[in-house]
């Protein structure tokens, strides 16, 4: 590990946020603490209601309480200083990372100017969302990742529906952007404008376009829902990801994991095979971009008669060029335990070359670096602030390491640590990488 990048990380001060106030409590709501902490700076966020924020021009580490009622750390109200239902984060120092975790987010809307619920925007900044719950506003999107960097793990990303319009999108990575999800479920945005119906499509679950670069890791990306009239049938439903404009994207992970279209449920219900129509495809490439897809299934929605039949009739798995299915098997990388001193933390490596060699390598920061032969896949930590973490044998497909966390140092609470796997195919001497995760040992 790179020491000059892990010092960093030490010298920061604390804030306690609690709705609540009381003893011990710096701020009642997170704008103000916001603005008040310096870059590298870490805020505890307690149970409770708060604003969604703006986040600029520095780095910071905000700790939430989690994203289930009672202790649910949750972001709903709008925005005291520009009234907006939104949390952005942008303009953040080359060297500086954002790090939010186990809190949720959401946006009622409908106004316009709120149209997203997490936004991460411009080149150089680098955000990490973990453990979180977003959900997009009625007819907009989820989160937006626009020509800056973004690392998801272990999330629920849920588009709002579309009420007569079309579903919004769960994520949507465009102009340049480079996005790595992991763990996570992805959702479009259903139409629900039953009984009548207008032959719009859902979101889909995933929209990477204009250049942008994604790969999903062990994985659902699921297209949103639509209906249509016998009049309005015909349109495809939403996709589970659309690549458009020289997007390039990789999927990876086994199943249960999978990316599939949305279903067409169709009004009036008939069984007669003419009206049933236009099920979003798993995988729908438009304008040069390219998918490969390793091992996860991919799969077209259905189109249902919703109160006769019942019966599916399947869409198509994919629309478009471009798109590559099984591609070699890439390994996932779990993290589970109880991540507390005196706790201990599991990291897991499976779908592996069977009993080939692997190495764990961990650090403090993110990164996405494309690689060529011998490897397959991306580099996803900082390659300045890493080292080996953990090396061996699969046993069989998969191995585990446990590490236990009694008498770890106060300095390093709060601290995430980002990590990622490569397993040897020795066969062709590849190297084939994981997926990425990241820990935070909390107090």
């Amino acid at each position: 590990m790179a020491l000059p990048a892990f010092a960093c990380l030490l010298l920061q001060t604390t804030w306690v946020v609690d709705d609540d106030g009381g003893p011990g409590v710096n701020f009642t709501d997170l704008p103000p603490a916001i603005a008040a902490a310096a870059d590298g700076d870490v805020l505890l966020v307690q149970p409770g209601t708060y604003s969604h924020f703006t986040l600029s021009g520095k780095g910071l580490r905000i700790l939430g309480s989690g994203t289930t009622a009672p202790s649910q750390a949750f972001v709903s109200n709008d925005d005291p200083a520009t009234g907006i239902e939104r949390t952005t984060v942008s303009a953040v120092p080359i060297g500086s990372a954002v790090h939010i975790e186990a809190m949720r987010f959401t946006n009622n809307g409908p106004n316009p100017s709120s149209s997203w619920c997490i936004e991460i925007l411009g080149a150089g900044t680098r955000a990490t969302l973990a453990d979180l719950l977003v959900e997009g506003p009625p007819e907009g999107p989820a989160l937006l990742v626009d020509a800056a960097q973004a690392r998801v793990v272990r999330c629920t990303i849920s588009a709002g529906a579309g009420v007569g319009l079309v579903g919004g999108v769960g994520l949507d990575a465009r102009n340049g952007a480079e996005v790595h999800v992991a763990g996570s479920t992805l959702l479009g945005g259903n139409v629900v404008n039953f009984p009548i119906c207008f032959g719009v499509p859902g979101g889909a679950g995933a929209r990477v376009w204009l250049g942008g670069q994604a790969s999903f890791g062990d994985t659902d990306v699921l297209g949103g829902n639509s209906c249509c009239t016998a009049a309005t049938c015909g349109a495809d439903g939403a996709a589970g990801i659309r690549a458009v404009s020289g997007a390039f994207v990789r999927v990876s992970g086994g199943p249960p994991r999978l990316v599939q279209g949305g279903t067409m449920f169709v009004i009036p219900s008939s069984c007669t095979p003419s009206f049933l129509f236009g099920p979003g495809p798993g995988i729908e490439t438009i304008l040069g971009a390219v998918v490969v897809v390793h091992s996860t299934p991919v799969s077209g929605g259905c189109s249902i008669p919703p109160t006769l039949c019942g019966a599916c009739m399947p869409g198509f798995p994919t629309s478009g060029s471009g798109i590559t299915l099984n591609a070699p098997p890439m390994p996932v990388l779990g993290l589970a335990g109880s991540l507390t001193p005196g706790g201990s933390a599991t990291l897991s490596v499976s779908q592996g070359p069977p009993n080939g060699p692997f190495v764990i390598a961990v650090s403090t920061g993110a990164d996405f670096v494309p690689l060529g032969p011998p490897f397959l896949g991306e580099f996803l930590l900082d390659p300045l602030a890493w080292f080996p973490f953990a090396t061996g044998v699969l046993a069989g497909a998969g191995s585990s390491v446990t590490i236990p966390l009694a008498g770890i140092p106060p300095a390093l609470l709060n601290v995430p640590f980002h990590f990622q796997a490569a397993t040897l195919e020795g066969g062709s001497m590849t190297w084939l990488m994981s997926n990425a995760t990241v820990g935070t040992i909390r107090a």
